[in-house]
């Protein structure tokens, strides 16, 4: 698979995700709230739900409400779900495989149908190993004081998107097509990233309003609702950016040319109006005649002999009498040569 190192700024890639989602924001937003809501809210619902399998622990359990807990709750008190870290640890991130997909098919082929959101169950051991092996390699490097870890996180980002997008290729060859796509672009989607931490602030603060004001009991279903509600505004941020991620594949792997993006229109003859008397340019800079100029230039050259007091008869009488003068020339001669034949007879 060919890679390309981009040259691209953020701005411009965010512009292409805005003009695929123009008009297109709902459906999309349905696809992938349904994907956040099956691989994150389940995780939420079967905590704070679901009692079965529950057990105390220092550890705070997965989910974007245990940051707004903090206020309220000591780490003694965080109960966690067995059930729900299996479903993140084994479903979850076949989802996200699925919103993958989902947003390639969109992207590249105007389909969007948010069941391509399980298209990864469809090759789900594939997809399974896949999260499982890389998850051991960047917690492999991640034990070299962290930084190694997050650059390796960055390095197998397309992953996912390689087995989308093939789901015939291996588990190392997905990471492995990854890692050499990233080369060169690793700080390229990290900064756009970045670029979207303003609006992630900006969709979470009704989620923190709600929180404060209804103080839900943790671990309870009022809570989850409280998440469910908050994050709505949110998911569409994550519309936003997942749509870049997908175009940012696109471009790193080469299905999106850059010489594509970056050339003019097109010419449109419509779009122009010449006069009659106007003069276009060919493509080496000179200047042409227009057709009508051009019909015009016998009549504009017999003119311009007229004014110089030629024309096409008054070119052929001059060559008629030079031929007389020659001709009385050499008759004058032959008669000389003759008179002086008799002198000297004589």
């Amino acid at each position: 698979m060919e890679s390309y190192i981009l040259n691209v700024d953020c701005g411009s890639i965010r512009k292409m995700a805005r003009e695929k989602l123009s008009g297109n924001w709902l459906a999309v937003y349905v696809g992938v709230a349904l994907a956040y809501i099956l691989a994150v809210g389940m995780v939420v619902f079967l905590s704070n739900c679901i009692p079965i399998g529950q057990i105390q622990s220092q550890v705070k359990p997965y989910g974007p409400e245990m940051f707004l807990r903090t206020f309220n709750q000591e780490a003694a008190e965080y109960r966690v779900s067995v059930i729900a870290y299996f479903y993140q640890a084994f479903i979850s991130e076949i989802f996200m495989i699925g919103l993958a997909s989902f947003l390639l098919k969109f992207i590249r082929k105007n389909d969007i149908n948010p069941g391509h959101i399980f298209d990864g169950f469809e090759y789900y051991f594939k997809a399974v190993g896949l999260v499982i092996v890389q998850s051991i390699f960047i917690f492999g490097w991640a034990l070299l004081f962290i930084i190694p870890g997050v650059i390796k996180a960055y390095s197998y980002s397309q992953s996912y998107y390689i087995l989308a997008e093939n789901p015939n290729k291996g588990i190392i060859q997905c990471i492995t097509e990854s890692r050499r796509m990233m080369d060169g672009n690793k700080g390229k989607l990290f900064l756009l990233q970045l670029t979207f931490i303003g609006w992630f602030i900006l969709a979470a603060i009704p989620y923190g309003i709600i929180y404060f004001a209804v103080k839900p009991v943790p671990g309870s279903i009022s809570e989850f609702i409280v998440f469910f509600i908050g994050m709505l505004p949110i998911f569409i941020v994550y519309e936003y950016m997942q749509t870049t991620a997908a175009i940012f594949y696109n471009l790193v792997s080469g299905f999106t040319k850059i010489p594509d993006m970056n050339a003019g229109r097109v010419f449109s003859e419509s779009e122009y109006h010449f006069d009659d008397d106007s003069k276009a340019e060919d493509n080496h800079g000179f200047i042409l005649p227009s057709d009508e100029s051009q019909k015009s230039q016998p009549n504009a050259s017999k003119e311009h002999d007229e004014d110089n007091g030629f024309s096409g008869e008054a070119q052929e009488a001059p060559n008629e009498h030079e031929r007389a003068e020659e001709v009385k020339n050499s008759n004058e001669l032959d008669v000389t040569e003759s008179k002086e034949k008799n002198t000297d007879n004589e």
